[in-house]
C-alpha cells in the first residue's frame, strides 16, 4: 500500500478522508451556534442544521448517481468545490433566503462527497490490497472527525468573528477538492485492470 505504485494515493486519500470527516462533524456540531452568534434566534439556528442534514441525504444520493455514470474521480472534486464556493460566500453574510440555499448545497456537495471517498478509495487499488487501504484511510480520516469540532470550537470561541468559520471549513473543502485534482487519473473502473496487472 505504500509501495511506489500506490505510495501517493495512500497519502492523498488519507488527507481527503481527514478533510471530508472534519467538515462533516465539524460543520454538523457547531453550524447551529455559529448561525445563533450570526444573530440568528435558537429556531432558526437549528433550522439550518436540518437544511444541512436534508442537502446531504439528497446530495449523497444525487452525487453518487452521476458517479456512477462518470467516475468518481470527477465527481468528488466537483462536489468539494461547490461546497468551498459555498462556504466562502457564507462567510460574506449574505440575506438569510440565500443563506438557507448556501448551506443545503454544502450539506450537497461538501458533505455528501465525503460519502463517496470511501467507494473512490476501494475502486483504487486491486483486490489484494483493497481492505487494507480502506481500512487505513477510513481510521486516519477519523482524526478529521476529532480535529473538525475541536478546530471550529476554538476558532468560534476566539472571538474572531463568525465568518472566520466558514473560512476555516472552507479551507479544508477546497483542500480535500485539490488533492484530488493533484492526484490525477486513478479509481475509475476503466483503469481497475490495468492497476491489478502492474500490482502483479
Amino acid at each position: 500500500m505504500f509501495g511506489p505504485t500506490y505510495r501517493r494515493r495512500s497519502v492523498v486519500f488519507a488527507l481527503v478522508g481527514f478533510c471530508g470527516l472534519l467538515l462533516t462533524y465539524g460543520v454538523g456540531t457547531w453550524l447551529p451556534e455559529i448561525m445563533r452568534k450570526s444573530g440568528f434566534e435558537l429556531g432558526s439556528a437549528l433550522s439550518f442544521l436540518l437544511v444541512l442534514n436534508l442537502g446531504n441525504i439528497v446530495g449523497s444520493l444525487l452525487v453518487a448517481r452521476v458517479a456512477d455514470r462518470i467516475g468518481s474521480r470527477r465527481v468528488v472534486p466537483a462536489a468539494f468545490g461547490l461546497g468551498t464556493v459555498c462556504l466562502v460566500l457564507m462567510a460574506l453574510a449574505p440575506p438569510a433566503a440565500v443563506l438557507y440555499v448556501l448551506v443545503a448545497l454544502v450539506g450537497f456537495g461538501a458533505m455528501g462527497a465525503q460519502i463517496l471517498v470511501n467507494g473512490f478509495v476501494a475502486s483504487s487499488y486491486p483486490a489484494r490490497i483493497r481492505a487494507t487501504g480502506l481500512g487505513w484511510v477510513v481510521g486516519f480520516s477519523r482524526l478529521g472527525g476529532i480535529a473538525g469540532p475541536t478546530g471550529a470550537g476554538l476558532v468560534l470561541a476566539s472571538g474572531v468573528g463568525v465568518a472566520w468559520n466558514f473560512w476555516f471549513f472552507a479551507v479544508f473543502s477546497l483542500a480535500a477538492a485539490s488533492l484530488l485534482l493533484v492526484l490525477g487519473p486513478v479509481g475509475d473502473r476503466r483503469e481497475a485492470p490495468t492497476a491489478t496487472r502492474t500490482a502483479g
